[in-house]
């Protein structure tokens, strides 16, 4: 249905003058009548050549990976429409009244009260278990379990300076979650002490960009790409130390990104949605907003609040339903925590001068009570940023 006299004019005039000097190939713009068209036909001829040729993966031989199933395999599924979230914190629906109850205040030592050197060789000042795993909604006297996310505690910044400006300690704490087996808690615990969560070797949440969020556990694309997660996987050994248990990832990680084909995403963002295994068990869908979780009663059990204020991104879970999803599946919740202290004084030459002290431990949830323990490594040398 496109012609130059319908449609002609407003083509020639649709762009601005910022993005004509651009010479058109800038993202978040508006785009042609005739682009779509552009469009339909470039899709078209995918489907032809999907019917008619073999798919193969660049720089792969023939094998399992070259079977074409969908069109995420082409990273041609542009638009999320399961995304509401443009990624801005004001559009996150409840900012004003998050109250920020899913993160713990930490005050840290103070420069006065001990030098640099003290303060990193003690732990007097790390965040404990039940600061960083547990909270309480303040609204309705629930308590609430993190399952996986990261917080960061520092010294505040003193007025008139930047933060780069002035010395500075920091806390900073990952807590990854597992499901293992119930009767393998003990010798978790044990291995734990053996090892160190300061390097990434552990098993991650999965990570997707190319899956709408949506779509998660019901669709052809979903269960193509899920299939390999839902197992447990034994880590490879640290140092020679073996895990004794598989381990299996409480979270899986959605990202959405800025493309040039998408104009409703701003900002790009990330969501940690609960796997799949919890989702059946506790007869969870989404809610269709942020990353929020509800049952058959409409109840939240389960949600990011990262879609409601500029925070880290984080999964919470409901302890009333973490618990009965524990027992009725004979499953133990663990994590392994890493993190480390940190000291930054700047200097002159503009390279600051650095300090690090280790932090790695182990946890385990329990009904009412969080078992584990938490050590130091100081094996981290002076460095300059």
């Amino acid at each position: 249905g496109w012609t130059v006299e319908r449609f002609g004019a407003l083509d020639r005039d649709i762009f601005g003058s910022s993005i004509r000097s651009s010479g058109f190939r800038a993202s978040q713009k508006p785009e042609r009548i005739g682009k779509k068209y552009q469009w339909i036909a470039y899709y078209e001829i995918l489907g032809y050549i999907s019917d008619r040729y073999q798919y193969r993966v660049m720089y792969e031989d023939v094998g399992p990976n070259n079977e074409y199933r969908g069109t995420w395999q082409l990273s041609v599924r542009d638009i999320d429409p399961s995304a509401i979230d443009t990624g801005e914190p004001q559009d996150r629906g409840q900012t004003e009244d998050s109250g920020h109850w899913w993160s713990h205040e930490v005050e840290i030592t103070p420069f006065d009260a001990v030098s640099h050197d003290k303060w990193l060789n003690c732990d007097s000042d790390v965040p404990g278990r039940e600061q960083l795993l547990r909270f309480t909604d303040p609204k309705d006297g629930s308590t609430w379990i993190k399952l996986q996310g990261s917080d960061t505690w520092r010294t505040p910044t003193t007025p008139g300076f930047d933060q780069s400006e002035v010395d500075r300690r920091e806390v900073w704490l990952m807590a990854c979650g597992y499901l293992i087996d119930a009767a393998g808690v003990e010798e978790f615990l044990s291995w734990s002490g053996e090892v160190e969560f300061s390097a990434s070797w552990l098993p991650e949440p999965p990570r997707f960009h190319s899956l709408f969020f949506g779509e998660f556990g019901w669709s052809f694309a979903s269960n193509a790409q899920l299939a390999e997660y839902l197992v447990s996987h034994y880590p490879a050994p640290w140092k020679g130390v073996k895990c004794p248990v598989g381990l299996r990832p409480v979270a899986i990680e959605y990202h959405s990104e800025v493309s040039d084909h998408d104009c409703s995403v701003i900002k790009g963002y990330r969501y940690y949605r609960p796997v799949e295994d919890l989702v059946e068990a506790m007869n969870l869908r989404w809610a269709g907003h942020g990353a929020d979780f509800v049952d058959s009663n409409g109840v939240l059990v389960a949600f990011d609040p990262s879609a409601y204020d500029d925070c880290s991104s984080a999964l919470l879970v409901r302890e009333e339903s973490l618990k009965e999803f524990l027992g009725e599946t004979g499953s133990a919740l663990v994590w392994a925590i890493s993190g480390e202290k940190s000291v930054v004084v700047p200097r002159e030459s503009g390279i600051p001068w650095t300090r690090f002290l280790g932090l790695s431990g182990a946890c385990v949830y329990g009904p009412g009570q969080l078992k584990g323990r938490l050590t130091t490594h100081p094996d981290m040398a002076d460095r300059d940023e």
